[in-house]
């Protein structure tokens, strides 16, 4: 299934076999319960990321679809995705809005700490292994 969300309404791709032609589909949004489509797929999503991140021994207060837009950011800036690529790819008309995913983890000050002083003193951090730990 593929849901998307344009102008405020979600959809849903359909895709057909033997040729006939691929739609998206709104979801029906109304005050009756049997015909909310959207209220249902929302629902099915929601018990989805909470099944799922319990599973994952993801902290409860993390098991929403919008901790996956934030993981996916910092994963595409740990990568070494350009700060526009990251904007596009999560949607954002304001790169302000971006830079809010792109929070620094303490392993990777740690990591940049040690490099400095490493450099500070001529080692080369590259050579041999070093091993960070964070802490809490």
């Amino acid at each position: 299934m593929t849901f998307s969300v344009s102008a405020g309404s979600t959809f849903l791709a359909v895709k057909r076999l033997k040729g006939s032609k691929a739609t998206n589909q709104r979801l029906i949004v109304t005050p009756n319960a049997l015909l909310n489509e959207h209220a249902v797929v929302t629902e099915y999503i929601a018990d989805l990321m909470k099944n799922l991140g319990k599973l994952a021994d993801i902290p409860e207060h993390k098991r929403f679809i919008h901790c996956l837009k934030h993981t996916a950011g910092v994963l595409m800036r740990q990568s070494g995705a350009k700060l526009e690529e990251i904007q596009e790819a999560l949607g954002h008309k304001n790169i302000n809005n971006t830079r809010v995913y792109l929070r620094t983890t303490q392993e990777e000050v740690d990591a940049a700490r040690s490099n400095a002083f490493a450099a500070a003193v001529g080692e080369d951090l590259d050579s041999r292994k070093v091993e960070i730990r964070g802490g809490k």
